[in-house]
């Protein structure tokens, strides 16, 4: 990691309540010195860097990625993703994009307020697969106020941009309700119980286990899971 935080203020994410979505970098002279150290020491090859969002500086993300120009994984919001950033990635030699989708219904997305949509993800990821870099995507599932329809949009899209060659699908992961989060705040407000024992917590641990999640489903959810073959 190269920097803590992340500007956005996205509701079901722990970024809101512990960094208070402020971000901060590290000196880059000690980012360089511990890069230094770990190639002379540990004969180190390619970087993942494990930056919320390493992108929110790209001037500071771009020195740090074409100063080693060796394989590179990166962490970045779909937004700044366009033909010039992938094509300055490529010749860094940037193996992976990194990215949080979390839905496929534009409601749920407006609801997390991730300032992307459904389309947009669609015409981003074509652009991807044209141009010839791997990317990651990030799913969230079963996420307060999710309809069978919003999970249905978001299994379906899952589903489409799993052909690409070049996309690798992370999740889609059940929702873990981060106490402070807006999520969280309106789970509460549902008549949902805070959990009181980490036996308890350790029901929300992003796998999907009817019954042991903590939220109750509908026939309609689970047959939807069922039939996407995730229970």
């Amino acid at each position: 990691m190269t920097s803590k935080g992340y500007v956005k203020r996205c509701a079901f994410c722990y970024n809101t309540v512990v960094n208070r979505s402020k971000w901060r970098g590290y000196p880059l002279q000690n980012v360089y010195k511990e890069m230094d150290y770990l190639i002379d020491n540990y004969g180190v090859t390619g970087w993942m860097f494990y930056d919320d969002n390493i992108f929110v500086d790209p001037t500071r993300a771009w020195s740090i990625i074409e100063k080693y120009k060796m394989p590179t994984s990166v962490e970045l919001d779909l937004m700044r993703v366009d033909e010039a950033l992938v094509e300055r990635a490529l010749s860094s030699n940037v193996a992976k994009l990194y990215i949080g989708i979390e839905s496929g219904s534009d409601k749920m997305l407006r609801k997390m307020h991730k300032g992307i949509t459904r389309a947009k993800v669609i015409e981003k990821m074509q652009m991807c697969q044209q141009m010839g870099i791997h990317v990651d995507l990030s799913f969230i599932m079963l996420l307060p106020g999710e309809s069978p329809e919003d999970l249905k949009l978001t299994l379906s899209l899952v589903k489409e941009l799993d052909e690409h060659d070049n996309i690798k699908i992370d999740g889609p992961k059940c929702f873990n309700p981060y106490p402070g989060t807006e999520f969280f705040d309106e789970l509460l407000a549902s008549g949902w119980k805070e959990p009181t024992s980490n036996e308890e917590w350790a029901k929300y641990n992003r796998n999907i286990a009817v019954g042991e999640t903590g939220f109750n489903l509908s026939e309609e959810h689970i047959r939807l899971l069922e039939d996407y073959h995730l229970l």
